[in-house]
């Protein structure tokens, strides 16, 4: 006899074909039920930090790399500026300013 399937047995190897397997030991979906948030109590919404702790904005000078180099205040724009142009200047590397939100507890 030939190792071959007959006609009747294809038809049954592909319904089977459409059946979703599991890994052992895994769960359906509907066993474990809908996702949690997942996060604690503590957060906030839409961005709130907790009591006591503001969101304060500063100029960052970074360098090629997104690093940061210096932290200036947000009225010190200029300064920021004055301290990239150097540091380009002198490094070769160009640098560059820009905002960032910190959060600052009183």
């Amino acid at each position: 006899m030939s190792p071959r399937k007959k006609a009747g047995e294809t038809g049954k190897a592909q319904a089977s074909a459409h059946v979703k397997c599991q890994a052992p030991g895994s769960k359906s979906r509907e066993a474990v039920g809908p996702k949690s948030s997942g996060g604690s109590s503590s957060q906030k919404v839409n961005g709130q930090t907790g009591s006591g702790t503001k969101l304060k904005i500063f100029w960052a000078v970074f360098n090629d790399s997104f690093e940061p180099v210096a932290l200036f205040a947000y009225a010190d724009h200029a300064k920021a500026v004055r301290k990239a142009e150097q540091l380009t200047a002198s490094l070769r590397i160009p640098h560059f300013v820009q905002k960032i939100k910190r959060v600052v507890s009183e």
